[in-house]
């Protein structure tokens, strides 16, 4: 296969790593996420630039904000103005269209296609075929492509993937029996009816497709459409701010040992030596700024009355604690500074601040450095066998 997209449900979390593997194997990787809308149905929305990508990011921004972190919504409203860039298909199973035809409500499916159309570019809306033999799966792929011939809509055969080898059901329905909170034995609609969402071939989908092959060649027609949407390591990192004359490496090393001297009460060869491996490896590494910047933040949140301490691993840095942000002396603790940075890895600062005052400290971030250099980031739990 020359493409392959990863539509997570909600999420865009694994954009980063899927692109990374798509570029080892001379795969084209498509963005996109499974949406889900207000009235509970899927959008499946794939991102032709990084334009779209954008207003994936937005969508489902606005998916979590209106229906809060455990359960997204998004109203159908904030598609407008937000579909540049973007494909549609109108979704799986669960998708409002094939769950109208399902019902046989055939004019309320093409009016909520009509209402679709009128939200996305020419040529950027499709119909969304899916067989993984269910009961009705067939004869719903049947009616969608009906739709289609009727109201001038194209059709695209997808592969509803949630494991890669059949053999991979079992584990995949164990995992939807907990998420579900059922006996392996029970039924539930959200529990997979049979071993068909495993990844299948070209050839395998031509086949199952071959009474709609205008269904599979669409999926080439779809990816031809799409471009990088990721950025191939442009550095976005802001700068931080120095008076003429000075460079970030120099004033941090005139900030650490400023620092030290207060922290020590002098600074001692066993300081020195300590400071000028790290300020030489921070300046190698081209981490100065970072350092800077993190600096600047505590300064104004101590000035604003904010409490701010920093912990993790930035705890083996000297130049971190003559800076006050963290509070473990190193020196006296024989902290290697290897555990926080070394050739090859990217630190990190971590920094605690009163929960009631974060949006205050977030707030002057955006405003000092800008918004377009500012995120949000998250951690979340994956699942692994022993």
């Amino acid at each position: 296969m020359p493409a392959l997209a990863l539509t997570d449900h909600n999420s865009l979390a694994a954009a980063v790593k899927f692109v990374a593997c798509c570029k080892d194997y001379g795969i084209q990787p498509i963005l996109g996420s499974e949406v889900t809308m207000e009235d509970g149905s899927h959008l499946t929305l794939l991102a032709k630039s990084r334009v779209g990508y954008g207003n994936l990011c937005r969508l489902i921004t606005a998916g979590y904000a209106h229906g809060g972190r455990l359960s997204p919504r998004a109203p159908l409203q904030a598609l407008e103005g937000r579909t540049e860039g973007v494909i549609c298909l109108t979704g799986c199973r669960k998708g409002r269209i094939p769950t109208l035809i399902r019902a046989h409500r055939y004019t309320e499916a093409q009016a909520e296609a009509e209402r679709l159309r009128a939200l996305f570019a020419d040529g950027d809306l499709y119909l969304e075929l899916q067989e993984d033999f269910d009961p009705d799966s067939h004869q719903t792929c049947l009616d969608l492509v009906a739709l289609g011939q009727e109201i001038g809509l194209p059709v695209v055969a997808t592969n509803n993937v949630h494991y890669v080898r059949r053999v991979d059901y079992i584990t995949h329905d164990i995992l939807r029996a907990i998420a579900t909170l059922t006996d392996r034995d029970a039924v539930h609609p959200d529990r997979p009816l049979n071993a068909e969402r495993s990844l299948k071939s070209a050839a395998q989908m031509a086949g199952l497709f071959a009474w709609c092959p205008e269904a599979v060649r669409n999926t080439v027609w779809i990816a031809a459409q799409c471009t990088s949407a990721l950025p191939d390591k442009i550095d976005i990192t802001p700068r931080y701010a120095l008076k003429a004359g000075w460079d970030a490496s120099g004033y941090l090393r005139h900030l650490a040992f400023k620092g030290a001297e207060f922290r020590y009460r002098g600074v001692t060869p066993i300081v020195r030596a300590r400071l000028e491996h790290e300020l030489d490896m921070i300046a190698e590494l081209g981490y100065a700024d970072y350092f800077l910047m993190v600096w600047e933040i505590v300064r104004w949140a101590r000035k604003s009355g904010f409490r701010a301490t920093g912990r993790g691993s930035a705890a083996d840095s000297c130049v971190a604690y003559a800076l006050t942000l963290t509070d473990v002396d190193v020196i006296a603790r024989d902290l290697p500074f290897a555990r926080f940075l070394v050739p090859g890895k990217t630190p990190d600062i971590d920094m605690d601040f009163p929960s009631e005052h974060r949006d205050a400290v977030f707030r002057y971030i955006i405003q000092k450095y800008g918004e377009e250099h500012v995120g949000m980031a998250c951690t979340f739990h994956t699942y692994w066998s022993r």
